[in-house]
C-alpha cells in the first residue's frame, strides 16, 4: 500500500547514552488518524568515543521493537534492529538498504512496510536499545544512540488488512531436518524469509504448502540466484527469501533442509493478522 507523503507521525524521538549494562526501554501510544498506517520508519545515528575494534552493525543499537494493536494482538514481537535491516531489504523491493558499521557520526534508515488498519490502532509501540558492549568488540568508551521512528499513513480512502510479523528461532541438527512441526499451525503467509548461521553448511531445501513441491532439493547456490534477480541489493550472506507463493499452513505443509553440520535459524512468516 502507497504511503501518503504529506502525513506522518512521528512516534518517538529520543537520544541515548547506552551503558556498559543496563537496556535503556520506551513505550509510546500511537494514536489514531483516521487512515491505514502503510510503514514504519527508524532513523538511526550515533556518535562514539574511543577506539573501536569489531564495530557491529549500526543495526545492532536497536535489541528489540514490540508493536500491538489496541487490544493487545502482536504485530511485531521480539524483532531486533538487525531483523528490521533485513526485513526491510525484503519487503522493499525496488531499494537498496544500507546497514554501516557503527563509527563516529554513523546514521541509516530503515522504512519497513508494515500495514496497520485504522480499526486495529491505536497501536502501542516499545523500544530497547542495546549496551554499549554489544555495538563493537572493544575499544568502545561510549555511545549515544539517536532514534526516531516515523509511522507514515496511507490515503483514507485505501484499505489495508493488518500484517503480522512472526519471527522463529530453530536449532538445525547435522543432515536431514524436518521444520514443519515448529512452525504455527492455520495461518496465512505472504512472505517466507530465513537467516541462518553460516549459508556454507546447508546442501538443499525442500517446501510444500499444500503437497504440491515449490522447493525440491533446491540448492543455496539457487536460492541466492533468485535473491540476486529479485531484490537490488543482490543476496546478503546467510539471509534467503524463500521463492514461494503465498500460502496457509496445514498439516500438509513440508519445510525441510539438510545440513552438513548443525547450525541456527530465524525463520520470519510475514502475513495477515
Amino acid at each position: 500500500m502507497a504511503r501518503n507523503p504529506l502525513k506522518n507521525h512521528v512516534a518517538q524521538e529520543l537520544s541515548v547514552a547506552l551503558t556498559a549494562s543496563t537496556q535503556s526501554q520506551t513505550t509510546v501510544t500511537i494514536p489514531s488518524y483516521g487512515a491505514d498506517i502503510s510503514s514504519v520508519e527508524f532513523d538511526i545515528s550515533v556518535a562514539t568515543t574511543g577506539t573501536i575494534s569489531g564495530p557491529n552493525a549500526l543495526s545492532t543499537a536497536i535489541y528489540n521493537v514490540s508493536l500491538e494493536t489496541k487490544d493487545g494482538k502482536k504485530i511485531l514481537n521480539n524483532i531486533n534492529g538487525n531483523d528490521i535491516a533485513m526485513l526491510t531489504r525484503i519487503r522493499s523491493i525496488g531499494r537498496t538498504v544500507t546497514d554501516p558499521s557503527v563509527a563516529d557520526a554513523a546514521a541509516t534508515q530503515f522504512d519497513l512496510p508494515l500495514n496497520i488498519e485504522r480499526s486495529d490502532q491505536e497501536v502501542k509501540l516499545t523500544v530497547t536499545l542495546n549496551t554499549l558492549a554489544a555495538l563493537a568488540t572493544s575499544g568502545l568508551t561510549a555511545a549515544t544512540i539517536t532514534l526516531k521512528v516515523i509511522f507514515w499513513y496511507a490515503d483514507a480512502t485505501q484499505k489495508a488488512v493488518t500484517e503480522k510479523i512472526q519471527k522463529l528461532h530453530l536449532s538445525i541438527a547435522s543432515g536431514d531436518n524436518n521444520l514443519s512441526s515448529q512452525l504455527p499451525s492455520q495461518i496465512s503467509v505472504y512472505n517466507l524469509a530465513m537467516r541462518v548461521t553460516d549459508e556454507t553448511v546447508y546442501n538443499y531445501f525442500g517446501f510444500t504448502a499444500d503437497g504440491n513441491k515449490e522447493l525440491d532439493n533446491v540448492t543455496v547456490n539457487q536460492l541466492k540466484g533468485k535473491d540476486n534477480a529479485l531484490l537490488v541489493s543482490g543476496h546478503v550472506t546467510n539471509q534467503f527469501v524463500l521463492p514461494v507463493a503465498s500460502f496457509y499452513i496445514s498439516s500438509a505443509t513440508q519445510f525441510t533442509c539438510n545440513t552438513s553440520s548443525t547450525d541456527t535459524m530465524d525463520i520470519f512468516l510475514i502475513g495477515p493478522q
